[in-house]
């Protein structure tokens, strides 16, 4: 830097040297500043790449636990799906079980009312049994006496 001293004032030269040592000192202060905001920006952008490294691993571990928990969604609806099949089979066993119960009812039904009917047909036949047999004996003493009037018969025709 040339200085010509000789056409300035003394007083002119003073404050364009204090204007210059004034805007160095500001120069300086700016670039501490700037020093202090590198450092500092160098600071967040570092915490923000670890945070941005912690975040990967985070997406990661999330991306698998989704996929897995996917995985357990088709199994849980196959196996929803498979209980509802399940159901459906217990509920037509339980229909044909209703049924079956409501055949046995009328089964006990129709095997008491049979039991009765037996009871009065095995009564009615032992009623006709005796009978037959007291016919039998009727019809046995009846042929004897038959027989004993056609021999008696034939006894006065022929005398």
């Amino acid at each position: 830097m040339k200085l010509h001293l000789g056409s300035q004032p003394a007083s002119n030269v003073r404050r364009s040297c204090d204007e210059r040592g004034s805007r160095l000192n500001q120069l300086v202060t700016d670039h501490e500043a700037l020093q202090r905001l590198h450092q500092q920006l160098t600071r967040e952008y570092d915490s923000l790449v670890k945070e941005q490294n912690h975040l990967k691993g985070d997406h990661k571990t999330l991306k698998l636990e989704h996929k897995d928990m996917k995985e357990r969604q088709n199994n849980m609806s196959a196996s929803e799906d498979d209980l509802l099949k399940l159901r459906e089979v217990l509920e037509l066993e339980m229909s044909k079980l209703k049924s079956d119960s409501n055949t046995l009812a009328n089964l006990r039904n129709e095997h008491s009312r049979l039991k009765d009917d037996f009871r009065s047909l095995f009564s009615a036949n032992e009623k006709l049994r005796t009978e037959y047999k007291s016919l039998q004996g009727d019809y046995k003493s009846i042929k004897t006496e038959n027989n004993t009037v056609k021999l008696r018969l034939t006894e006065l025709s022929g005398s």
